[in-house]
């Protein structure tokens, strides 16, 4: 939920209700946000998408609302997101207990109404996955540790929670490095790879990004002095973005290329929020139309099972159990639809599955010539990708047309 806390001074009221608007129409939420009065009191149990906006004009909160902002930030401990606007151009250092938090100014005019917007979707695809949040940066330290510091350096003024993999240089012969990986990648929100000319040479970052993409989550490569990554599952990559074209140099990265590490990272994140609103929201919609029972499986990686029992429609000659897979990744990446036909195969026998569906929502559904790609190269249909516009279809039909 997308809670909006705002001063009682007109300037902030309006500034708060241009905000709802605008999220509502970007983001097509399933409940708009709610605006909170500065007097609130804190009674929420929190959820994954909880986000607090503070529409500030002053030097100092009322009190009711600076406890507000604490029992916000103590019931989502390290994975509060809070997102200070300032009104008043005198005021852009936000007021305790958000001082240290970078504003966004407020302009009402659609630049700054934009700046907002993807602050949130950024904010909110990181949390995609249950975790702490962070941003988890993989580089090999022969030649990518200079870059991977700025990055997290940079990450940390935007207010972003970064993590550097320092312990991974003492890793001691017969340590479980699979195990070691795991522990270290397995909660993270999103991964940047620094893609120098040494990386591929570590069994770290080949660990690392086989970890990231076999639980679904965000990637992107920083490719240094290439065209695109030295890493054969990311080169297909959609966003990726590149820098230091004359390859590592020993300086940190420019404002410009930061700018656009930015850009790409908040279009990647961005996106994924908007995918995962639309296939979620939209198949539950559909199947519990259909007197389907929906559980969620595991949210991380969006996996979810549809059950409906012959007790919903005698018609039905057996109970029919549907698995379902929100791709926030592009269709056609074939890392991750690899990565979802892992999962089933781990799944063995149990439970039982009628049919298996990999969701997926773009401009245009995909062609025979896609399909039939993606088929072969997944060597046999373990599952069926099916655009969100789609299933309406197939479940009509009781997957007749699918």
């Amino acid at each position: 939920m997308i809670l909006i806390l705002c001063e009682n001074a007109s300037g902030s009221q309006t500034a708060g209700q241009q905000i709802a608007q605008r999220l509502q129409a970007a983001y097509q939420l399933p409940a708009p946000p709610e605006q909170v009065a500065a007097d609130a009191v804190w009674r929420r149990n929190p959820e994954w998408d909880d986000l607090l906006i503070v529409v500030y004009g002053s030097a100092q909160l009322p009190r009711a609302a600076q406890d507000y902002i604490v029992a916000f930030r103590n019931a989502h401990q390290e994975g509060a997101f809070v997102i200070p606007v300032a009104v008043d151009a005198a005021h852009l250092q936000p007021p305790p207990p958000i001082s240290l938090i970078k504003a966004a100014p407020w302009g009402a005019d659609a630049q700054s109404l934009e700046r907002i917007v993807t602050e949130v979707g950024v904010r909110l695809g990181l949390a995609l996955r249950s975790g702490n949040r962070r941003i988890f940066i993989s580089y090999r330290t022969t030649d990518g540790k200079a870059i991977a510091h700025d990055l997290h350096e940079r990450l940390q003024r935007d207010g972003f929670a970064p993590w550097l993999d320092e312990a991974k240089e003492n890793l001691h012969p017969g340590d479980d490095v699979q195990q070691t990986v795991y522990d270290h990648v397995k909660d993270a929100a999103m991964v940047l790879v620094v893609d120098t000319s040494d990386a591929p040479d570590s069994r770290w970052l080949f660990a690392e990004i086989d970890m990231a993409i076999a639980q679904l989550i965000l990637i992107m490569p920083v490719v240094i002095g290439d065209r695109t990554s030295r890493f054969y599952s990311l080169a297909s990559l959609r966003r990726q973005v590149t820098a230091k074209p004359g390859g590592v140099d020993g300086t940190p990265l420019s404002d410009g290329e930061w700018s656009n590490v930015r850009a790409e990272m908040d279009q990647l994140l961005m996106s994924a929020y908007r995918r995962r609103l639309a296939l979620l929201s939209r198949a539950r919609a559909e199947f519990e139309r259909r007197h389907y029972d929906w559980t969620v499986l595991d949210p991380g990686r969006r996996m979810y099972q549809a059950q409906r029992s012959q007790d919903a429609d005698p018609e039905l000659p057996l109970p029919l159990a549907v698995l379902s897979h929100c791709l926030i990744h592009e269709i056609t990446w074939l890392p991750a639809l690899k990565a979802f036909r892992a999962y089933i195969a781990g799944l063995g026998g149990s439970p039982a599955f009628n049919y298996k569906l990999c969701l997926y929502d773009r401009e245009r559904k995909l062609s025979a010539a896609e399909r039939d790609f993606i088929q072969n190269e997944l060597g046999g249909a373990a599952f069926y990708p099916i655009h969100c516009d789609q299933l309406r279809i197939s479940l009509d039909t009781n997957f007749a047309r699918i």
